[in-house]
């Protein structure tokens, strides 16, 4: 069997290695198929859709399967991405000459897996978990069942899990341009945040993988040439002892390659924070923060208070470690007041720099969206939670002005 998987575009100037895919492709290797690789999101966009064609071209491939990995950009303004994967199913049907399964899947298709496999035409849609649901796709396909309109949602055992990395291939370009290595801990989230779609992509509960398996893993990302590696937890440090265990067994390791991933304030500690100042090499800790107003972290479900965030931030100074923060403003409930204690909270604790958003966007099947009345189909496309942005960003702008400290606004 034949397997052709596809990078789709991201849309965006900012290049990521397809962690996603490079797992997939190291799964598939284990399983008695022969899988290539197409990466658009590295061809300039006029060049895509030819290069599409003349891979699809070159042999009788079983699966040919695209990569969603989100629905947009993840600014509240920007592009949309299902309507340029519908482009590029409809030119890999008319380069096939023949009824080739087409799957889709990733973070992005598995938020609303159906409705998406419906609007860009595909014959199968893999929610959740590539790997056990491709798995699943592969035994459907050899034993003869219809495959049309299937849905498929699995979750692999991760504990078990270990991957050649670099299966995906691509890799002199990204290194040449940059790009972070990146590896998961985990996967889902037992948070309760009212926007977030990590529990609807990865499941609702925390499954965590070996962290000796995870330290070898960081130093197959350093063999290949990464400089620095992104932790893509949901959260890294819930559960807080497994984060321990990680950077533990990278100490054992002797790792020695900067990473860093999103913290919470709540899961905050010496320990861990010894641990960190022993394995990433000064680089700065993402704490998610959303807000600095108690309000609005209440509104938005995050399980912490300020006093928390500000507790967190005075054992980051005193380890001597560099952070910063992520903010979200415009949420339910934001006004001038929350605003301003946000920003004040931003002042007082001085991150090294902040990157924060002007409005949020609203995922399906989210609280955010049961809030907002919206129905799914209105979601499939740049939504964002309704707000004045250009008052907020006015009122953001007045606090912050003069901060010593970079404070990058999406707008």
């Amino acid at each position: 069997m034949y397997i052709l998987l596809v990078n789709t575009p991201s849309g965006n100037n900012s290049k990521i290695y397809p962690i996603g895919l490079d797992y997939l492709a190291s799964y598939l290797s284990h399983l008695d198929v022969r899988v290539e690789c197409l990466d658009l999101d590295l061809c300039m966009p006029e060049t895509r859709k030819k290069r599409l064609q003349e891979t699809v071209k070159t042999r009788q491939y079983d699966i040919i399967a695209f990569n969603l990995r989100n629905l947009c950009d993840q600014t509240v303004a920007g592009s949309f991405y299902i309507p340029l994967l519908k482009e590029l199913i409809e030119y890999a049907r008319l380069a096939a000459g023949s009824n080739q399964l087409i799957a889709i899947g990733g973070a992005g298709a598995s938020i609303s897996p159906e409705q998406i496999m419906r609007k860009v035409n595909a014959d199968a849609v893999i929610a959740g978990d590539g790997e056990a649901g491709f798995a699943e796709l592969i035994r459907l396909l050899n034993k003869g069942h219809e495959i049309t309109g299937t849905v498929i949602s699995s979750r692999t055992d991760l504990h078990r899990s270990s991957y050649i990395r670099g299966s995906w291939g691509y890799l002199e370009p990204y290194l040449e341009l940059g790009v972070d290595g990146n590896l998961q801990t985990k996967r889902g989230c037992n948070r309760l945040c009212v926007y977030c779609s990590y529990p609807i992509i990865e499941g609702p509960h925390i499954r965590l993988r070996n962290p000796v398996v995870v330290a070898e893993e960081f130093l197959q990302l350093e063999r290949i040439g990464f400089k620095k590696i992104f932790i893509v937890d949901a959260v890294f440090n819930n559960p807080l002892h497994h984060a321990k265990e990680v950077l533990r067994a990278m100490i054992a390791a002797k790792s020695t390659t900067e990473w860093t991933g999103f913290f919470c304030p709540k899961y905050i500690d010496q320990e861990l924070l010894d641990l960190v100042n022993s394995t990433n090499g000064g680089h700065p800790v993402k704490i998610t923060i959303d807000s600095g107003s108690d309000t609005i972290l209440s509104s938005l479900s995050k399980g912490f208070t300020r006093s928390d965030i500000v507790s967190a931030t005075k054992l980051c100074r005193k380890s001597g470690i560099p952070f910063s923060f992520t903010v979200l403003f415009g949420g339910p409930g934001e006004n001038i007041e929350t605003i301003a204690e946000t920003c004040e909270l931003i002042k007082e604790t001085k991150p090294e720099y902040v990157s924060a958003s002007i409005g949020i966007y609203v995922y399906p099947q989210t609280k955010l969206a049961s809030m907002c009345a919206y129905e799914e189909h209105e979601l499939l496309g740049t939504t964002s939670y309704p707000v004045n942005r250009g008052g907020v960003k006015f009122q953001v702008e007045k606090h912050l002005e003069g901060c010593a400290f970079p404070v990058y606004l999406q707008y």
